[in-house]
């Protein structure tokens, strides 16, 4: 089911945004793209019910 507003990803991307405040700055873009994937694939584990700990390392493991 589509929710009918963005809430769900505002709140996912506050999540991502206070982190990014408490370790400093990304010094570089690729730093950037690094963080915001591995975070996006956390939110989304998360928002499907997996743990996301146990998904990190099957993708770990397969890679």
């Amino acid at each position: 089911e589509v929710e009918p507003t963005n809430n769900r990803a505002e709140r996912s991307l506050r999540k991502i945004v206070t982190l990014r405040k408490i370790i400093g700055t990304i010094r570089s873009e690729r730093g950037r793209y690094i963080l915001e994937t591995i975070m996006t694939a956390i939110e989304t584990w998360k928002a499907r019910g997996q743990n996301p700990h146990e998904e990190m390392q099957k993708v770990l493991r397969n890679s």
